[in-house]
C-alpha cells in the first residue's frame, strides 16, 4: 500500500523557485528564506530542489551550523564556514583557512567579530570564483540566537559574491531579533502555504497509492483541525494508521477501519513536539502536563477553573495571590507545610504550584489546548491529544498529579472529588515522603 511517501503535493511551483536561486550563481545569485509552519514541507521543497540542480550538474553544499564547535556568534559561524571550504578541492583550502583562523586569533575588542565576517566572506566568495557552488541552511529557527545573528549580518552587508543562499526555517516570532535578521538579508521570503482540503487528499491518495474513501480524508481533516492543511501532520497521521492496522481496503478503495476518535499522530515526543508546538518543541515537563491533561479531557468535561488555583492549608492560591479560608486576600501570605505562600506565588523547594500553572498557561499561549468563552477547555489538534495519551506515564508525575488532580480536599475549587476516571486519569499518586 506504501507508493510514493513524499509530502509535496501542490508545491510544483515553490520547488522550481528554489531551484532556480540554487543554479544562479555569479552576480545574480540570490539569497532566499523558505518559511513555513511545522510539516509544511519546507526541507521537503529544498532538498527535491537540491536534487534536480545537482542532477543538472551544480553544486549545492550544506551549510552545517549544528556541528560547529566553537561558541555561539562570529566564532560558531567560522568553523561552519571552514567545514564548507573544506568540501571544494580546488587546492586553496590552506589559504583561505588560513587567512579565517588569522584574524579570529589577531583579531580582539568590539571590531573582532566584524573583521572575521568580512574575511568569511571574502573566502566564500573566492572559492565560489574558481568553483562555483550554492549554499542551503536548514532548521534556521534553531539556531543559536548569536550564531543566527552573525549570519544575518554577513549575508546583509559582507555577502558573499557570487553564492546563492536558501534557508529554509519556521516563521520567526516577533521577539526573536537575531532571526529577524535573517528575514532582513533575504532578497525574496518564500512562505508555503498550509494544503487546501483538496490537496490535502490528493497527498494521502499519493501516500497510500490507492483511491481512498472521502470519510476518511475528512477524518483525517477532523482529527487534525488546524494541521489539516499540514502535509507532515496528515503523513504522521497516516503513519500511525498504518502501524495499528486501522486501514482497510474494500472495493479498491482505502477506508477507516478504526474509530474515528482513535486518529493520533505517531507517537514519538520528538515528532509531537515539532508538529505540535508552533515555535519550539517542548520540555518534558511541558510534555508531562500535555499528558496529564489529555488524559483528564479524556474522562469528560475539563473546565479552566478546575486548574486555576490549589487548596492548601489554611488558604487557596488563585489567580491573583493567597486567600485566607474566608475568601480575602492575605497580604501576609500563609505558611504550609512545604513553603510559604505568598501574594505573589509560591515558594516552595521545587515550584510545583506555579511552574504546572505557567505550563498550562503556556500550552494555551502555544495555541495546544484552547479555552471557549465558558471556561471549557480542549485540545486545539485532537490528533495530538489522542497521541498524547499513549505516551508512557512520564518520569515525574508528582507536579502533574499534584497541581491537577489532587485528592478530594486539595484539588482546585471547592474540594469536590473530580467526576469518575480523572484522577487515574492524571497518572500515579505520589507515594511516601513525596506526598
Amino acid at each position: 500500500m506504501q507508493q510514493d511517501r513524499s509530502p509535496l503535493v501542490a508545491r510544483d511551483g515553490e520547488v522550481g523557485d528554489v531551484a532556480e536561486v540554487l543554479r544562479t550563481t555569479g552576480a545574480e545569485a540570490r539569497t532566499v528564506l523558505v518559511t513555513g509552519g511545522a510539516g509544511t514541507g519546507k526541507t521537503a521543497v529544498v532538498e527535491q530542489a537540491r536534487r534536480a540542480v545537482v542532477q543538472e550538474g551544480a553544486r549545492v553544499l550544506r551549510l552545517g551550523w549544528e556541528a560547529a564547535e566553537g561558541p555561539a556568534g562570529a566564532d560558531a559561524l567560522a568553523d561552519t564556514v571552514c567545514g564548507v571550504l573544506a568540501r571544494i578541492h580546488d587546492g586553496r583550502l590552506p589559504v583561505r583557512v588560513t587567512a579565517v583562523r588569522r584574524v579570529q586569533l589577531r583579531t580582539a575588542g568590539p571590531g573582532a567579530e566584524v573583521a572575521l565576517l568580512s574575511t568569511l566572506g571574502e573566502v566564500l566568495a573566492d572559492a565560489a570564483r574558481h568553483v562555483p557552488f550554492a549554499l542551503v541552511l536548514d532548521n534556521a529557527q534553531r539556531m543559536p540566537a548569536r550564531t543566527a545573528s552573525a549570519l544575518g549580518l554577513l549575508l546583509r552587508v559582507f555577502r558573499p559574491v557570487g553564492v546563492p543562499v536558501v534557508m529554509a526555517g519556521r516563521p520567526m516570532s516577533p521577539g526573536h531579533i537575531a532571526g529577524a535578521q535573517l528575514v532582513a538579508a533575504a532578497d525574496q521570503v518564500l512562505e508555503l502555504r498550509p494544503l487546501t482540503p483538496a490537496d490535502a487528499g490528493a497527498l494521502i491518495v499519493r501516500r497510500l497509492g490507492r483511491p481512498v474513501e472521502p470519510d476518511l480524508v475528512s477524518a483525517v481533516s477532523r482529527a487534525l483541525g488546524p494541521l489539516a492543511g499540514s502535509p507532515g501532520a496528515v503523513l504522521s497521521v497516516l503513519a500511525s494508521l498504518e502501524e495499528c492496522g486501522g486501514l482497510l481496503e474494500l472495493d479498491g478503495q482505502v477506508c477507516l477501519a478504526v474509530p474515528e476518535g482513535g486518529l493520533r499522530l505517531t507517537a514519538d515526543v520528538a515528532e509531537l513536539g515539532r508538529l505540535g508546538w508552533p515555535d519550539a518543541s517542548p520540555d518534558a515537563d511541558t510534555v508531562a502536563t500535555a499528558v496529564a491533561l489529555a488524559r483528564l479531557a479524556e474522562q469528560g468535561e475539563l473546565r479552566l477553573d478546575d486548574l486555576r488555583g490549589v487548596r492548601l492549608p489554611g488558604g487557596r492560591l488563585g489567580p491573583r495571590g493567597v486567600r485566607s479560608p474566608d475568601g480575602r486576600l492575605d497580604p501576609r501570605g500563609v505558611e504550609a507545610s512545604d513553603g510559604l505562600l505568598g501574594p505573589g506565588g509560591v515558594e516552595r523547594s521545587d515550584g510545583t504550584v506555579e511552574a504546572v500553572g505557567r505550563r498550562v498557561d503556556g500550552l494555551v499561549r502555544d495555541r495546544v489546548v484552547t479555552v471557549d468563552p465558558d471556561g471549557r477547555t480542549s485540545f486545539a489538534v485532537p490528533a495530538l491529544a489522542a497521541a498524547l495519551r499513549t505516551l508512557p506515564d512520564p518520569g515525574s508525575p508528582w507536579p502533574p498529579y499534584a497541581t491537577i488532580s489532587g485528592t478530594p480536599t486539595d484539588r482546585p475549587g471547592t474540594g469536590s472529588a473530580w467526576p469518575g476516571g480523572h484522577e487515574a486519569a492524571a497518572g500515579p499518586t505520589p507515594d511516601g515522603p513525596l506526598a
